[in-house]
């Protein structure tokens, strides 16, 4: 079964925290993994380290895709030489 829905597809370990836009996960120095709400620091509504898994947030903003510029080996077609669009996008050479 394929899930489509970012929220179907979140860690059931960790809830909605897992894919929530103000969520951090967070590595202690001695290896201890926890999750932290940055939402606290504007809202005191918000507790800083929920108790895991989140099923409901009123806070809860899904993750927005960070997009990052292509690499020159995204430019390329899959014969390795550039493609039209990156010819358009003025990445001839």
């Amino acid at each position: 079964m394929v899930h489509r829905d970012p929220v179907e597809r979140h860690n059931l370990e960790v809830g909605l925290c897992s894919i929530c836009d103000h969520a951090s996960h967070k590595v202690s120095v001695k290896g201890v993994a926890y999750w932290c709400c940055c939402r606290v620091s504007s809202e005191t509504v918000f507790r800083r380290y929920p108790t895991l898994p989140v099923e409901k947030c009123v806070g809860f903003e899904i993750k927005t895709p960070k997009t990052t510029p292509p690499t020159a080996r995204q430019e390329r077609g899959p014969s390795g030489t550039r493609d039209a669009a990156s010819e358009s996008k003025g990445f001839a050479r």
